[in-house]
């Protein structure tokens, strides 16, 4: 959705496609230079502390972008929010290898659903975010992203941490 939503805020605010490219390639890099960061971060502080903060960022980018109309607030933007959505993917990546590994699950295929899932979501992401900003205004979608990311947080915070498949449970 930000890619669609933001293109067309960039493009009415004068960047033309060198320069949208440019953000782009810039939020890309950014988000490409900070994931080994967050791998080394999660394996020392655990995987659920880094989930916890993209999430919590997450929920500011998309407000942000929610409220923001300047084409240079929303390439800045596209930075910020490139590199807190995509610092679900280095801890989510390893979450998936663990709960595999716990239920007997063979990592391909545990793999091969999340990958199907996320390709879905990219999918159908960019086209109701956009019909629905087409219809509403861009507010409306990144709102909602927004409280989905936040109610999300909710749910990671509260979270307890797995048991072990197999192992006792606390009596």
């Amino acid at each position: 959705m930000l890619d669609v939503l933001a293109t067309l805020d960039l493009d009415d605010g004068g960047f033309g496609a060198a320069a949208i490219a440019a953000v782009f390639v810039g939020a890309g890099a950014a988000e490409a230079t900070m994931n080994p960061l967050v791998g080394r971060f999660s394996d020392r502080r655990g995987k659920l502390v880094p989930v916890r903060a993209a999430l919590a960022l997450s929920v500011v980018a998309a407000v942000a972008l929610s409220l923001s109309s300047e084409a240079a607030v929303v390439a800045a933007l596209v930075v910020i929010a490139s590199i807190s959505f995509g610092g679900f993917y280095t801890p989510g990546m390893a979450l998936v290898a663990d709960r595999a590994e716990a239920f007997g699950l063979p990592q391909a295929l545990a793999f091969g659903i999340s990958n199907t899932v996320w390709a879905a979501g990219a999918s159908v992401g960019p086209l109701l975010g956009g019909s629905l900003a087409d219809a509403t205004g861009d507010a409306v979608p990144y709102a909602i992203c927004a409280a989905l990311c936040a109610l999300t947080l909710v749910t990671v915070v509260s979270r307890r941490p797995p048991i072990a498949i197999g192992a006792r449970l606390p009596r």
